[in-house]
């Protein structure tokens, strides 16, 4: 019983800190598309603007960029998956 609780209490922490990071993945992007213009540069600490800088680019393939114009290619994988 107290496996089952222990794995209980780690699927939820689990649970809860990949929906803070989704919810903090959506916010900046939303904080993105508002604040600064398509395919331009934002350094929103000024001192660190050579190391740190947003770019409002978009990404219209699967990580990376990769497969872009696939459309079918991620229709068919949704269906087998």
């Amino acid at each position: 019983m107290d496996k089952l609780r222990h794995w209980f209490s780690r699927a939820w922490l689990v649970l809860m800190v990949a929906g803070v990071v989704i919810l903090l993945d959506q916010w900046t992007k939303t904080w993105v598309r508002q604040t600064i213009p398509d395919y331009t540069a934002m350094a929103p600490i000024p001192a660190l603007g050579e190391y740190f800088v947003f770019e409002h680019v978009h990404n219209y393939g699967a990580a990376f960029g990769m497969f872009q114009g696939q459309g079918n290619f991620f229709i068919i994988v949704a269906v087998v998956v």
